[in-house]
């Protein structure tokens, strides 16, 4: 193993850490998974290209030693932090958690998170969100050899490997730029990254010769690769794409200035200090964010000097642990079974989480739930579930327009976002009975190119509608330019009557989770709506209503509380109003809408 790599695997370790404990100094930390990426590229390269010479490389006993590698540790993680999210997340997180369960075992995390459209930069719900660049490593560590196989087939195209890679980097490198519109593709997925595991392919050609030399013959497509990088570096225009052009330059100088040098640079990076903590990297990176995720979930994270003791002390712990118990427990295994035997067990065991990940998220984190605490009953849990808004019906996207209910006089649009979406499966149940049609638009103001109230206009404009209820959980951040649309639109629709629900009050976390966990009610986010109550009254609409969400969901608590300050998320009955922080069950829609169509009048 190359110290200076090892040293650098120790760095960059920290980095991610430090990132994710959302340390001030650290904020590009992230950058050190395009370093990991990298290593990988030398270390592959090395242990392929070294075996094909030697004429021994087999394609099974590579997986096989993937396998033994990677498969252990990941295993007793994914044992741990599922339960501890059986017996603590709220049902809605720990449904998402199966999805990520089942894309972790299955090693297409970063495919699913990019799906699903994660933002990795943002507050997550998913205590395995690290584990995407293992995924995406993986999915390399597959492509790798059967490509270099498939070149190596060939006498032609044998004696040009680093022609070929170097074009392999071109396209790779192009798609990072050319998709950077798109930035969770760039992020998330192996195209545009994989020519950071090519740029490893020509440092380990650089390290492979037994005499160093940096002359530009010897090492002309790796002085080409700098060449590009540098001159997007300083011509190019993404952001991200530069920052990780930085760091690769960073990584690559301090490789070359230590590589076999004797300097200060070589003398940390070969330290017993780092080359032991390399020894325990794929094991810290593995606890390290469950670790983070959980104490956030348990303790108010202040980012304070006792908070940062305590998580890394737990880490350091937790890695030990479990270094040391897939060590035992493996090895002590393997002594008494075969390889193949030992990996048929591995696989076994991953394909049974990823067949546990289906199972939560298909049961929506409810079944067989709190079965050690006495405050959650059967009917709290029952009561917490929620149904999926539609996507598609009939084939027509509900991000445009479709149609749940037809051929009646009447027609109601719901439009808005997900809060919105909270109301879709008890309208569709009240307007068949009440034989109503019901139409379905939903904004997603992180895909759309027009304006909330715009996208609504384009809808009205597509298909008529008597009732429009807009639901959104946020507005658009110009009050002045809102107010002049929804004016515009009054005044263009007089015969549609517009019912626009103020934003109910959010809560700083789950109230389920106040529940589950035994604490004390918390605090709650008080949208103040003193401006649209003024925009209100200052004209007379008579095809607009407010309908004050806040007021509905306070009257099913409790007779003695009447202010938002006392309200926790629950009724009179203490059954879940809210499945999170700001959506509600359909116990708390059906609540609300019966008692909304009680008042309203569609005759």
């Amino acid at each position: 193993m190359i110290k200076e790599i090892q040293g650098l695997r120790s760095i960059s370790v920290f980095l991610i850490l430090f990132y994710h404990l959302n340390l001030s100094y650290f904020k590009l930390g992230f950058l050190a998974v395009d370093i990991f990426f990298i290593i990988s590229g030398i270390i592959f390269s090395k242990i392929i290209f070294t075996n094909l010479i030697n004429k021994n490389f087999s394609i099974l006993e590579y997986t096989k030693r993937r396998i033994n590698r990677l498969f252990p540790g990941l295993i007793i993680l994914i044992f741990f932090v599922t339960i501890f999210s059986w017996l603590f997340l709220i049902p809605l997180e720990l449904k998402y958690y199966g999805q990520s369960l089942f894309s972790t075992s299955i090693f297409i995390s970063n495919i699913y998170y990019y799906i699903v459209n994660n933002d990795y930069f943002s507050p997550n719900t998913y205590s395995l969100l690290h584990l995407w660049s293992l995924s995406l490593e993986l999915q390399f560590y597959i492509l790798y050899p059967l490509l270099i196989l498939f070149i190596n087939k060939f006498v032609s195209l044998r004696k040009n490997f680093e022609i070929i890679f170097f074009f392999i980097f071109l396209a790779s490198f192009y798609s990072n730029i050319y998709f950077g519109y798109d930035e969770k593709f760039a992020f998330y997925l192996l195209p545009t990254r994989f020519w950071e595991f090519i740029l490893g392919y020509y440092i380990f050609i650089f390290i492979k010769k037994n005499q160093i030399n940096y002359s530009l013959k010897h090492n002309f497509y790796l002085y080409l690769i700098n060449f590009f990088l540098i001159i997007y570096l300083v011509f190019g225009n993404n952001l991200i794409v530069k920052q990780q052009i930085t760091a690769v330059l960073i990584f690559l100088i301090i490789f070359f200035i230590s590589y076999n040098n004797k300097n200060i640079f070589n003398s940390f990076l070969i330290s017993s200090y780092n080359q032991n903590v390399a020894k325990y990297s794929y094991t810290i990176f593995l606890v390290h964010y469950p670790v983070i995720y959980f104490y956030k979930y348990f303790v108010n994270y202040k980012e304070d000097l006792t908070d940062i003791f305590i998580i890394l002390l737990l880490i350091i712990v937790l890695t030990k642990f479990i270094f040391k118990l897939e060590n035992y427990f493996f090895n002590s295994y393997r002594k008494q079974t075969s390889n193949n035997s030992t990996i048929k067990v591995l696989i076994i065991l991953l394909m049974f989480s990823s067949f546990l990940g289906l199972f939560f998220h298909q049961t929506k984190g409810l079944k067989f739930r709190y079965l050690f605490n006495k405050n959650i009953s059967d009917e709290y849990i029952s009561y917490s579930k929620h149904f999926v808004s539609s996507k598609k019906i009939n084939n027509e996207s509900c991000n445009n327009l479709c149609k749940k209910i037809i051929g009646n006089k009447k027609s109601i649009l719901l439009f808005g976002d997900s809060h919105a979406g909270d109301f879709e499966f008890e309208l569709t149940k009240i307007l068949n009975k009440k034989k109503i049609n019901f139409y379905i638009s939903y904004y997603d103001y992180k895909t759309s190119n027009l304006s909330a109230l715009d996208h609504l206009r384009k809808t009205l404009e597509k298909e008529k509608s008597d009732y429009v209820f807009l639901i959104f959980h946020r507005k658009e951040k110009n009050n002045s330019i809102f107010y002049e649309k929804l004016e515009s639109l009054l005044n263009t629709y007089p015969q549609v009557k517009f019912y626009y629900f103020l934003q109910r009050v959010e809560f700083d976390e789950a109230p389920i989770k106040f529940k589950l966990l035994n604490k004390s009610f918390d605090k709650l986010n008080n949208i103040n709506f003193e401006d649209f109550n003024t925009f209100t009254k200052s004209f007379n609409f008579p095809n607009l209503r407010v309908v004050d969400q806040n007021k509905y969901l306070l009257d099913f608590k409790k007779p003695g509380c009447k202010k938002l300050e006392c309200f926790d998320g629950h009724d009179y009955k203490n059954l879940p109003l809210y499945r999170d922080n700001h959506h509600l069950t359909n116990y708390g829609a059906n609540l609300f809408i019966n008692k909304l169509f009680k008042e309203l009048s569609f005759n």
